[in-house]
């Protein structure tokens, strides 16, 4: 048994939380986004702009004319 803020822990306890933590863990990996650049500006003054590919058409779209 062990003491953990003076409560009691079993071993299939303590195991149950280890494999949650290492499940959770896990699932908080950063995505590795991937990005799309963009000219917003013409070619002789070219404004560069990145934006994530992970986006649809129309959310592209919606921010291109926004800008």
């Amino acid at each position: 048994m062990t003491a953990i803020n003076d409560e009691e822990w079993e071993d299939e306890d303590l195991k149950e939380f280890t494999m949650f933590v290492e499940k959770f863990d896990k699932s908080w990996k950063p995505i590795k986004k991937k990005l799309e650049l963009i000219n917003l500006g013409i070619k002789q003054n070219k404004k560069k702009l990145k934006i994530s590919t992970l986006i649809t058409i129309e959310e592209k779209d919606g921010l291109v004319s926004m800008l």
